[in-house]
């Protein structure tokens, strides 16, 4: 069932939009001038999303044996508006780790760190994202070399769910010209630009055919 998507409010708004330059907040503050329908809204992803997970077999760069490896699909995003990966999430990398043994916990020399990755299932040597990833570029190529296709459900934090707000343009736009000589626009809905040239009320709103 499809998710009611959930909208900052007019004070989270402001502060939102103090991120912006000033010309990229006039654009996602902007109106129809004639009915002030709002023309974006910012969204909070949800609190619980799910997440495409691919297994196929790759080959360890150590044992150069075959070895299942997991990884986030190249479809696998929030509200179809940003990709994922299996660290995008606090709890995503415990979810692919509790489904799949061989992703887990390891320390990784390279970023000098602890992290979750795939690792070989017989000599346990790390993978390395970087090489899983590009592989799993290859494998999109080649749906037939997956595995396996399967879904996780993951709880965002309220800091995620904020760190990943995105605009969604929710009422349609246009530009209506006040006069053509010299050039002047406005911006309304496509609901209103009609009844503008229709609605005797809005004809102030008409250009003027030889406006200087």
């Amino acid at each position: 069932m499809t998710q009611k998507k959930e909208y900052l409010n007019e004070e989270q708004e402001k502060e939102f939009l103090k991120q912006f330059s000033p010309e990229e907040a006039e654009q996602y503050s902007s109106r129809c001038v004639v009915c002030g329908k709002r023309q974006f809204r910012f969204v909070l992803p949800p609190k619980e999303v799910e997440i495409e997970l691919w297994v196929w077999n790759s080959r360890c760069w150590n044992c150069k044996r075959v070895t299942p490896v997991a990884y986030t699909s190249p479809d696998a995003t929030v509200d179809e508006f940003f990709n994922v990966d299996p660290n995008s999430f606090e709890e995503l990398p415990r979810k692919i780790s509790e489904k799949y043994p061989f992703f887990k916990r390891v320390y990784s020399k390279t970023r000098g760190e602890w992290i979750y990755g795939n690792v070989c299932a017989h000599c346990g040597a790390y993978l390395g994202d970087w090489f899983v990833a590009d592989e799993m570029l290859e494998i999109a190529y080649s749906p037939e070399k997956i595995k396996e296709k399967t879904v996780v459900k993951v709880r965002l934090t309220e800091e995620e769910r904020f760190d990943h707000i995105y605009p969604q343009e929710v009422t349609k736009m246009e530009k209506h010209h006040l006069s053509y000589s010299p050039e002047k626009t406005i911006l309304v809905c496509c609901k209103c630009h009609r009844r503008i040239h229709s609605d005797d009320s809005l004809a102030h709103l008409r250009p003027k055919k030889n406006a200087k």
